[in-house]
């Protein structure tokens, strides 16, 4: 059985449009409430009310999380090749080191038995999801039971291929494709997309990628995430804006390769 190990290499699911010097990746999440017609209980929200605001919600307004026990969470990567099964493990392993209850266990596909342990996370390759109108370059499609409020499992995760194919040199697609993942996973845990200006510098949950966007774990999300699944009460009172201020277009030249793959696509 292969298994990948922790701390191997790296992150969110994005998708293209372009304005003035930065390209926006915007993310999407697709979800579909597994609706319980039988008696509706009362959901205990107390643990994630502090950050309420953040979660995605059932349809009758609890807050979506995910089940977690003493047992890790199996992770499956589809058929890829082995840089990119990399880049998606560091990103994982990222998220592993921030929580001591959120645990990760990662398979190939072709050593994973689905049928007989449908708790898993799986990660797929396609070539589905690009387009010039903004779709994103990931999907993570979750479900959820409407009496408990909990994410059920198996959850996909869907990565656009665009952003492995070679069109970047090495350094670039990593950044970009761990930065996918981490955003992602957080999706799984049931957090939602940010849009405000603000929530650039403060999580790595905001909508789209860009110049100025987050590529790791703020000091908000990491607070977020311990609080809601290790029980932890962080006194973080300030999130410093830690943004590296880039010249894009310098950035975009520098990381082309010299005959690039989609050159009509990107015209700053």
């Amino acid at each position: 059985m292969r298994r990948y190990s922790k701390k191997f290499l790296i992150n969110l699911c994005l998708s293209v449009g372009i304005t003035s010097l930065t390209i926006g990746l915007p993310i999407a999440i697709t979800a579909n409430a597994d609706k319980i017609k039988d008696m509706i209980h009362p959901v205990d929200n107390t643990t994630y009310l502090k950050y309420e605001d953040d979660f995605l919600k059932s349809d009758r307004g609890d807050i979506l999380r995910l089940p977690i026990d003493k047992n890790p969470i199996p992770v499956v990567l589809g058929e890829m090749d082995e840089q990119t099964k990399e880049y998606i493990v560091d990103g994982i392993n990222a998220l592993d080191d921030i929580s001591e209850n959120i645990n990760y266990t990662i398979y190939d596909y072709n050593d994973f038995d689905k049928p007989s342990d449908l708790k898993y996370i799986s990660f797929n390759m396609i070539d589905e999801i690009y387009s010039e109108n903004s779709d994103p370059a990931g999907r993570t499609y979750i479900r959820w039971n409407e009496n408990t409020a909990e994410i059920q499992y198996p959850i996909r995760i869907e990565l656009e291929n665009y952003y492995a194919d070679g069109y970047w040199d090495k350094e670039y697609t990593q950044s970009v494709l761990t930065t996918i993942v981490k955003h992602e996973l957080m999706h799984t845990l049931g957090f939602r997309d940010l849009y405000k200006d603000e929530d650039i510098s403060r999580s790595i949950m905001f909508y789209q990628i860009g110049p100025l966007t987050q590529r790791t774990f703020t000091e908000e999300d990491i607070e977020k995430i311990q609080y809601c699944y290790d029980g932890k009460e962080i006194a973080v009172s300030e999130h410093p804006n830690t943004l590296e201020v880039l010249n894009y277009t310098n950035l975009l030249d520098k990381n082309k390769k010299t005959t690039p793959k989609h050159d009509d696509e990107y015209s700053l």
